[in-house]
């Protein structure tokens, strides 16, 4: 319904569910616009891998995250993470690539992954901080590369 339009400002409505009928090139400008503001955006492949902690540790890694990789309590250390993220960056979004398959093959990291992110989220809204969670349901390369051309170096 809204796909990435507005991921620059602070908004309660921070878990999107993007469908490719959604995306039209305007995303190239908006997560450009996003990382002039120095919000991080971030690209994870969602995969068929069923290892307990693999997308907590890929969000982690791609964040480049103090305590990440994780070998217990991923998403608690996760979520304790963002917070901290919370307090160092202008901003911060997530694009979970291809969720469709995380859905229908990992549903219990899925809800695990929204459960944190939603926890933490407040730490973000309270500082007037952008901060969503973005799954792109089929898998889709140009917004790949547009949040990947996006990102900080």
């Amino acid at each position: 319904m809204r796909g990435y339009s507005g991921i620059d400002l602070s908004s309660s409505a921070c878990v999107r569910f993007v469908r490719n009928s959604e995306v039209d090139g305007s995303e190239q400008q908006l997560f450009e616009d996003a990382r002039r503001r120095g919000i991080r955006c971030v690209y994870v492949a969602s995969s068929a891998e069923e290892t307990e902690g693999v997308l907590a540790n890929q969000i982690a890694e791609a964040l480049d995250l103090d305590n990440a990789p994780y070998e217990t309590r991923h998403w608690v250390c996760l979520l304790d993470d963002l917070i901290t993220l919370a307090h160092r960056e202008p901003g911060l979004v997530i694009v979970v690539d291809n969720a469709w398959l995380l859905m229908e093959r990992r549903p219990n990291e899925l809800c695990d992954l929204v459960e944190a992110f939603l926890t933490q989220f407040h730490h973000w809204f309270e500082q007037r901080k952008p901060c969503y969670l973005c799954f792109q349901m089929e898998a889709n390369a140009n917004v790949a590369y547009f949040v990947r051309a996006s990102s900080r170096d």
